[in-house]
């Protein structure tokens, strides 16, 4: 947790808290077309918001007992989140339409190299669904798809994740709820990226997918110990693999976040803050970008 007084021109101004979250793996329901299989796959196996999949990343998260933090929540007239509750998931299909499907005329499976080839098809069959499944969809989606997949074999649920206890804490307190970005926004940071990019995202996710179940383990223990330097080393990883990835879904958003603090914090009233907990270590986090505006930070301890 981070706990932002800003001091500017000598006027003290209200705090913002900033909480880590865990991330949660997409939902999507079944438009009524061929091209869409995949998304009726989807929603038979995955009940959660498309906000928490962003850096595909899925964590288990348990209700902090953190005595400070839940002062915190109680004192703020609002909650802000990475993404609103979205209460209509049929208006997530036409985004995942509009940035997921593949205009190209090429299908996914001839973009790969044959020993990713080999394991993508092996990945859907697990997924249930035949070879072709993809075909018509950009590699990104292919990549977040087999991610959430494994996520949900591991047992991570968005009932389970943080923002979804952040969400009904904040409805049982009538807080307004409000988002920092939109769906629409969120599926653009990854179908901006280059097609080298996305293909590249994809082949590293199916050769590491064996290994994602440590992967989350070691994301869980860091989120549950709050350890956000360790986060960082994890999410640097990503930068040392592909850096326009690590710009496009943290640097760049880190700054558009800190811009916000720093507007907000030019308002009356405590705000509570939960962003993904990648966010919140090393360099370029967003606390770190506050600082360079001048804004203080002080993170509150875990018990």
């Amino acid at each position: 947790m981070l706990n932002t007084d800003a001091i500017h021109d000598s006027t003290a101004r209200e705090q913002i808290i900033v909480s880590m979250r865990a991330r949660d793996p997409v939902s999507a329901e079944r438009p009524p077309s061929e091209e869409q299989l995949l998304l009726r796959e989807l929603n038979h196996r995955i009940n959660n918001e498309f906000a928490a999949a962003i850096g595909f990343v899925s964590l288990t998260a348990a209700r902090s007992r953190n005595d400070e933090v839940k002062t915190a929540f109680d004192q703020a007239a609002e909650v802000v989140l990475e993404l609103p509750p979205m209460e209509d998931k049929a208006a997530l299909q036409p985004v995942i339409m509009k940035y997921a499907l593949d205009t190209s005329g090429k299908p996914l499976s001839e973009k790969l190299s044959p020993a990713a080839k080999e394991k993508y098809v092996k990945a859907l069959g697990e997924l249930g669904a035949p070879p072709t499944a993809f075909d018509k969809f950009r590699p990104f989606f292919a990549a977040l798809t087999v991610i959430m997949a494994g996520a949900q074999k591991l047992g991570m649920t968005g009932e389970q994740g943080a923002e979804a206890i952040l969400t009904k804490a904040a409805k049982d307190g009538k807080k307004p709820i409000s988002g920092l970005e939109t769906v629409d926004y969120q599926m653009s940071l990854f179908a901006n990226l280059s097609e080298a990019d996305q293909i590249k995202m994809l082949e590293e996710t199916l050769s590491e997918l064996d290994k994602l179940g440590d992967v989350f383990a070691e994301m869980n223990k860091h989120w549950t110990s709050g350890d956000s330097e360790g986060m960082a080393k994890l999410m640097n990883d990503m930068n040392d693999e592909s850096p326009a990835m690590y710009k496009a879904l943290l640097t760049d958003r880190n700054a558009n976040w800190a811009e916000w603090i720093d507007k907000r914090l030019d308002k009356p009233g405590v705000v509570f803050m939960g962003v993904g907990a990648g966010h919140l270590g090393g360099k370029d986090s967003v606390q770190d970008l506050l600082a360079k505006r001048g804004i203080k930070s002080a993170r509150i301890a875990n018990n």
